[in-house]
């Protein structure tokens, strides 16, 4: 009631601070005042009973601290009375100036009543307004760059937006309508994006409203994104309508050209069609273009590299890949099937690796020739993988085992029937960044399967190189079925490689040094093992169990290292009591035996069998007949310690006995016990402890010149014979005593030779 106060001129404060343009008072004055009450107090008259224009304009010019003006909240509050009064009461020059004001976010009048149903005000404004002037006003943009009818259409007011299009010329509303906000939005973006269920209700007036020379230009207008109208729109009905409004609307020439424009991410419109699984609107493009125009749009590629084609059998869509398929001449086939994405798949990789992908897989087999299809076969992608990588992995996944569908790759492979087997060998020896083969996936699946075809197809020449090959870790794939117990795949193996070619492929060691026959071991899987030990003759098992990892370990080793007895027989048995004990005597890098391993681990069943493989070896050699004085007295010895050195033959006469007992009593050859003979304490006091006063007739000993020598030729000798030598030297009486003690108690002091030498 205060600002409605009058002086004796009538002037209330308003007037007052109007009059001598005091901005800022006026803004305090607004803000205070109630929208309702504001248009009370801007028609108080003073004595004159006149208010004069620029001031009244400068009263309703002033905004708030939002920058709002009393036409603003008029608009905002939908008070059509107040609007009227003040556009009433100022010239149209003056009008247009205050309908153009915009606060804080930029919004004129028009905007703030595009919030609300109510189109009265729009409708007045229309009809008092010039076209031009409310094309102005329309065309306004806010912070944001939205216009009006970016707000209409956000908020879902149809009939406002009818409203817009009645009131303004054709080419005017057009030209609102590919206006771009900020993020590049024009109008028919914003009405794709809606989230509502009544989306077809803002598209169909807004489309309906172009005219026919003009759609292309406002369908390829592209957003902040690179997105087309196309590429916003999330509902399949409104897609396939301005599918269907384009093929109608625009010229030939144009159509393509739209499909093609590509956003950020290289999506065409077919792209999104597909990736969308839009099916009747997919359809449509691709019966709508001439056969020259779509294989340049099928072979688009996005960011990723995939074509249509790479999405459609990506999401398993069969029905357009036949389609695309079937529009595709013969030449140009291979060319779109063996495309490559930036991760090097093809559309084959990408189908073989869905679960339910014959579906898809099958057509793009079955349209290419025999040899496009070994082409196809032989392209690797960028981890290395061929298709028949990706086939094989796919199988060893655990979650496909549970699929529906989880078997159906054997379709696949019986389409490898049709490969020529030079052809089946070049596929089968590709390896991937892993160093694996298809095969090497497929041991790990553990799918003997696959294996039958290769094997069917393979001459069985080629067969141990390819079996041969070892990824980055050195493994075989015969290894990695061994390692996972695969035995019906081993098995496998074992029935297709001749026996001499069986024992090369066991002896591979991978970077571990470990051979397949030690990975059976280390796997505890005896049904492996046991069909591993029966493939092999004895001398070769012989041979494999020779070999030492990098530890030094046999795989006799790590069987009694695990506690695996039945191992321990299964491979022991197979052995002659000489190479029993030669097994049984190798030490691994911290020169333990099997036993002491056994032992340490305390592993006394696995103890307790070496120790009866050992009682029957010394028992078998304690009834044989002696080595002749001839050959003792003959024999020189060599140097022992070379392991590969296992038959020493000497130069007395050819050796032509058949037995290894009989060429180890032989009085012509001399054959290694051991690797190691036993062991040598030597103990060189050069100078002796005496006392400072000779006790009687204790020997005064005098330093001797030359006992380095004799420690040297000693030393030679016992290492010649392959013992294992401890030189110390000037030892204490005390300590000398605690150094024969404590080698006395050395693990194998039982088990070997000793000596000890002062």
């Amino acid at each position: 009631m205060l600002l409605f106060i009058q002086r004796e001129d009538g002037k209330t404060a308003l007037h007052c601070a109007a009059i001598k343009g005091q901005l800022q008072t006026i803004k305090y004055i607004v803000d205070a005042v109630p929208a309702a009450d504001l248009q009370k107090l801007i028609s108080v008259q003073d004595t004159s009973g006149s208010l004069s224009t620029a001031d009244l304009c400068k009263i309703l010019s002033v905004q708030n601290k939002s920058g709002e003006t009393v036409l603003h909240l008029a608009a905002y509050r939908g008070d059509l009375e107040i609007v009227k009064f003040i556009i009433e009461s100022l010239p149209a020059s003056d009008l247009i100036k205050l309908l153009s004001i915009q606060d804080n976010e930029g919004d004129s009048i028009t905007h703030v009543r595009a919030y609300d149903c109510s189109t009265e005000i729009l409708e007045y404004l229309a009809g008092v307004l010039p076209e031009n002037s409310l094309y102005n006003l329309f065309s306004i943009q806010n912070k944001a760059g939205d216009t009006t009818i970016h707000k209409v259409l956000a908020e879902r007011q149809v009939q406002a937006f009818k409203t817009i299009k009645s009131c303004l010329p054709k080419v005017q509303f057009y030209q609102l309508l590919i206006l771009q906000n900020k993020k590049g939005n024009a109008s028919l973006h914003v009405a794709i994006s809606v989230r509502n269920r009544t989306e077809t209700n803002l598209v169909q007036p807004l489309i309906d409203s172009v005219p026919a020379d003009k759609a292309f230009h406002l369908l390829s207008v592209q957003e902040e994104d690179g997105n087309t109208a196309f590429h916003c729109c999330r509902s399949e009905e409104t897609f396939t309508k301005l599918i269907k409004f384009m093929i109608d609307m625009t010229r030939d020439t144009d159509w393509p050209e739209l499909l093609c424009i590509q956003n950020s991410n290289q999506d065409t419109v077919l792209h999104h069609a597909v990736c969308q699984n839009y099916t009747e609107a997919t359809e449509l493009i691709l019966s709508s273009i001439p056969s020259a125009e779509l294989n340049t749009l099928l072979n688009v590629q996005n960011t990723h590299g995939n074509t249509p084609l790479h999405c459609a059998v990506c999401r398993g869509q069969s029905d357009p890949v036949k389609h695309i398929l079937s529009l595709v001449s013969v030449d140009e086939l291979f060319n779109l099937i063996s495309m490559q994405n930036k991760d090097g798949d093809t559309t084959v990789h990408q189908a073989v690796r869905k679960y339910n992908n014959m579906q898809t897989t099958n057509p793009l087999i079955g349209c290419l020739s025999a040899a496009n299809y070994v082409k196809l076969l032989l392209i690797q992608n960028s981890h290395g993988d061929t298709i028949v990588h990706v086939a094989a992995n796919y199988r060893k996944m655990p979650q496909n085992n549970y699929l529906p569908d989880a078997r159906k790759l054997s379709e696949f492979w019986k389409t490898l029937t049709t490969v020529a087997p030079g052809d089946m060998l070049q596929i089968s020896g590709k390896q991937n960044h892993q160093g694996k083969t298809f095969l090497h996936h497929a041991a790990e699946a553990g799918d003997a399967e696959i294996f039958k075809y290769v094997m069917s197809l393979t001459q069985k020449a080629d067969l141990c190189s390819t079996y041969s090959l070892q990824d980055q870790e050195g493994n075989t794939f015969i290894y990695c079925a061994t390692s996972l117990g695969h035995t019906d795949i081993v098995k496998c193996v074992v029935d297709s490689v001749p026996s001499a070619d069986l024992w090369k492929l066991l002896r591979i060691p991978n970077q571990q040094d470990q051979t397949t026959l030690q990975q059976a071991i280390l796997s505890n899987n005896m049904e492996t093992l046991q069909c591993l030990v029966a493939a092999v003759e004895a001398t070769d098992l012989y041979t494999l169990l020779l070999t030492q990892d990098i530890y030094g370990d046999t795989a006799v080793h790590s069987a009694v290292n695990g506690g695996h007895v039945d191992a321990l027989k299964s491979l022991l048995d197979k052995l002659s009591p000489k190479q029993c004990q030669e097994i049984l005597n190798i030490k691994n890098l911290k020169q333990f035996t099997p036993l002491i391993v056994a032992k340490s681990n305390k592993q006394y069943k696995a103890a307790n069998c070496i120790g009866e493989y050992k009682r029957k070896a010394e028992n078998y050699f304690e009834g044989s007949s002696r080595m002749s004085a001839n050959l003792r007295d003959s024999l020189k010895y060599l140097n022992e310690r070379n392991r590969d050195v296992d038959i020493i033959q000497l130069p007395v006469k050819p050796c032509t006995l058949q037995s290894v007992a009989e060429k180890f009593y032989s009085d012509n050859v001399y054959r290694m016990s051991a690797p190691v003979r036993g062991r040598c304490l030597i103990i060189n006091n050069r100078y002796f402890d005496r006392p400072t006063t000779p006790a009687p007739g204790q020997v005064q000993l005098e330093h001797r010149d030359g006992s380095e020598i004799d420690v040297m030729n000693i030393l030679n000798v016992f290492q010649q014979l392959s013992f294992d030598c401890e030189l110390k030297t000037n030892l204490s009486s005390k300590q000398m005593l605690a150094d024969i003690w404590k080698e006395t108690q050395h693990p194998d002091y039982k088990d070997i030779l000793y000596f000890m030498i002062l």
